[in-house]
């Protein structure tokens, strides 16, 4: 991960100035994060997590698994009022 970019101001970036401070690693973590978030596939929570993992190379298939079960898991939860 680029030491200029945090989190946050990726995930705020809009503009062609904020992307070219970005690795090209943060670049490709960045877009995949904001394409989960719109999805409605992982928990704005999760976020910071998974981007670092993909920017740094180190998200591994038992990260997104974890994400994966956690997410049915609310899912169930709220189809059943459960909390």
């Amino acid at each position: 991960m680029s030491e200029k970019a945090t989190f946050e101001s990726i995930s705020d970036s809009t503009s062609a100035n904020a992307d070219a401070r970005l690795t090209p690693d943060d670049q490709v973590a960045q877009r995949i994060v904001k394409r989960l978030l719109a999805e409605g596939l992982i928990k704005q929570a999760h976020a910071k997590e998974i981007w670092m993992g993909l920017a740094e190379g180190t998200a591994r298939s038992a990260d997104w698994r974890f994400l994966a079960e956690s997410s049915l898991a609310e899912e169930r939860c709220n189809a059943t009022g459960a909390n």
